[in-house]
């Protein structure tokens, strides 16, 4: 039972859940494209991005994490929202429209006024896509990864 529940700006104070959380992700969605995870590479994404992302706190603990990147099209100088990472992890997933749709305020009362999300292949690519277009996104880029030898 949740006592608790917070969105709140990532702290360094869960920086260790943070990354069990980005671990759990890896395991779940990214370790079969041969990328292998670096601690310190999350640690330093996660210093680069706190300023543009959300944590999910159920009784003290970071249950989960939406983060991104402000940044501008090659083509424009509108500023664009990139999510780098949405997670929550189970039980708990049910909180993750929740955290999503703070963050989307969050942006918007900063003048952000789009956002990118990503859809793993091989995470619930239906369902997520349904969710995403019930939102308003539109599919626009879709990515292919290759190991080169």
């Amino acid at each position: 039972m949740v006592k608790d529940l917070r969105i709140e700006p990532c702290k360094e104070e869960h920086l260790t859940e943070l990354v069990g959380l980005i671990k759990k992700f890896d395991k779940e969605a990214i370790s079969e494209y041969g990328m292998e995870m670096s601690e310190s590479a999350v640690t330093d994404m996660f210093f680069n991005c706190k300023q543009h992302g959300l944590s999910l706190v159920i009784d003290g603990i970071a249950r989960g994490v939406i983060a991104g990147l402000i940044t501008t099209p090659f083509h424009s100088k509108e500023k664009v929202w990139q999510e780098i990472i949405w997670y929550v992890e189970e039980p708990y997933r049910k909180y993750g429209v929740k955290l999503y749709k703070a963050m989307e305020k969050k942006l918007a009362d900063e003048g952000i006024s789009k956002m990118v999300m990503v859809l793993m292949h091989n995470s619930k690519k239906e369902k997520l896509e349904d969710f995403y277009k019930s939102l308003g996104y539109r599919p626009m880029e879709y990515q292919f990864i290759k190991e080169i030898k």
